[in-house]
């Protein structure tokens, strides 16, 4: 996208719309075309920013809510490098994906009492997983810069953000599963 600015002279009237499908190896190359298609077909629908949008993991995103996640993305991954027990936060962070799953892919209607259920599952998470709760959280979250002195500092940096906005969980889908395929170990 930086590219193509670049290459109109940041022409504010010219945008572009990509969509990107994960298959496997073995998925046939015509129907992971096909897939793409759907998914640059759904970035272009968007209307929340006048189609400049990206779709991925079957969500669409503007593009500057997509760097913000993908920035994310990229200090989960530094945490679970970090520490020694890695499967401790990707567990943590398969479990926020379930939490979105079961509350955002189903069909049925939201009610605004999700908001609830949501920041009960996630602080419980955090206390008893990550070993995160609201005093530690107020006493540290937003001080730390980029270059984190301890595993605590940017678990805090990491999972700070869903406390300070439950409604993250929304976009928690792409930021998640791009943290555990850049961390996955081949056996």
């Amino acid at each position: 996208r930086e590219d193509f600015k670049k290459f109109t002279c940041y022409n504010p009237n010219l945008s572009i719309s990509g969509g990107a499908a994960l298959v496997r190896h073995s998925f046939p190359i015509r129907r992971g075309a096909e897939l793409a298609g759907e998914m640059e077909s759904k970035a272009k629908a968007f209307q929340q920013k006048g189609k400049n949008a990206i779709s991925i993991f079957d969500t669409v995103y503007d593009w500057q809510r997509a760097k913000e996640l993908l920035d994310w993305a990229k200090k989960m991954v530094v945490l679970i490098n970090k520490n020694q027990s890695t499967k401790k936060y990707r567990s943590l962070l398969r479990y926020f994906k379930e939490i979105h799953d079961e509350n955002f892919l189903a069909d049925t209607s939201q009610t605004l009492d999700w908001i609830w259920k949501v920041k009960h599952s996630v602080h419980y998470a955090l206390s008893r997983r990550a070993e995160i709760n609201n005093k530690k959280f107020n006493e540290n979250y937003g001080n730390s810069e980029d270059d984190f002195v301890d595993i605590d500092s940017l678990k805090l940096s990491v999972f700070g953000r869903l406390i300070a906005d439950p409604t993250l969980i929304k976009d928690i889908s792409m930021p998640v599963i791009y943290a555990l395929l850049y961390t996955r170990v081949k056996n």
